[in-house]
């Protein structure tokens, strides 16, 4: 279905936010991951692509580098890509034709309802399929069915070692519990990302965010999990589990409280980060599902330099 609307390119400080936040609220692919304040948190710098009077969006996170201008897909951002009711494989098309010449390089991911036809510079564009793990929040004895003999035996064996588990700790020592277990091993996300990631925490309320921790009677920390919740979606923000807690099954046992908790709500918990093999495994454990969502690269450097981004 084509749209014989305009789509306009914006900067951000160009963007009306009450609308572009209603646009996403009323969308039906909205995600937390499009509102303005977690783009303002999130990305370096974001512009957006706006059709008609907010009727779809597709924000740009960007960066330069020297002369450079290139589109990112920022961390803890899993999708982007269009939003709104009219998100036909036509209108996304259309929204990747509309993206300024100026970005010589793309590496996005769209977002699990975005499907591309009609995209005129086929030339430099790749199209790849990633996966995510979804799963459909019925009640608790009906997901309980659906877990896995694996995930059964690792829940039993972390009730056995007395794993405890209390809910709704400080979302900050969730992310610093992680960083410590993680990054002080091997860095790979700079202290400025998780540093925007707590500034997004201010914007949820207690209904919204889910915290947990597991750990020992003398309060040995063994793992951690933050997530997020709108009216669609959980979110499964970032998680995770100390050495010891890996070998008693603590995060088993951090996933099962979360799914216990938002379980009959009808929503789906959005596993994210799916993509990789081992994380994948450790999410089909629990009764869901793949989905596929595209991520998208171009690559319109000059020759001289295009391999750097090969």
């Amino acid at each position: 279905m084509p749209t014989s609307g305009n789509i306009q390119y914006l900067r951000q400080h160009e963007i009306d936010r009450t609308r572009w936040d209603a646009c996403i609220d009323n969308a039906d692919n909205g995600l937390i991951y499009g509102y303005s304040f977690y783009l303002d948190a999130m990305c370096d710098n974001w512009d957006a692509l706006i059709l008609d009077d907010y009727k779809a969006v597709m924000p740009l996170p960007w960066r330069r580098k020297y002369f450079i201008y290139y589109l990112y897909q920022p961390y803890f951002v899993n999708t982007l890509g269009v939003f709104g009711n009219i998100v036909s494989k036509e209108i996304v098309g259309q929204f990747l034709n509309a993206i300024p010449a100026k970005f010589l390089y793309w590496d996005l991911d769209l977002n699990e309802r975005n499907k591309v036809c009609n995209y005129n510079n086929h030339q430099h564009l790749e199209l790849r399929q990633r996966k995510n793990i979804f799963l459909k929040l019925d009640t608790y004895d009906k997901l309980y069915q659906g877990y896995s003999r694996l995930a059964k035996r690792k829940l039993a064996k972390a009730k056995e070692e007395g794993i405890i588990i209390t809910k709704g700790v400080s979302a900050n020592d969730v992310i610093d519990h992680y960083i410590n277990e993680y990054e002080k091993k091997n860095r790979i996300i700079p202290d400025s990302v998780y540093t925007n990631l707590k500034k997004t925490i201010n914007n949820f309320s207690k209904n919204n965010s889910q915290t947990y921790m597991a750990h020992t009677k003398s309060n040995e920390v063994l793992g951690f999990y933050l997530l997020y919740t709108d009216k669609r979606f959980v979110y499964s923000i970032l998680g995770g589990s100390t050495e010891k807690g890996k070998s008693i099954g603590a995060f088993y046992a951090l996933t099962d409280a979360a799914i216990q908790n938002v379980a009959g709500s009808q929503k789906i918990f959005r596993f994210e980060g799916s993509d990789l093999p081992g994380i994948a495994f450790f999410d089909l454990q629990f009764g869901s599902y793949p989905i596929e969502y595209l991520h998208i690269r171009r690559n319109s450097l000059p020759k001289p330099i295009r391999w750097l981004k090969k």
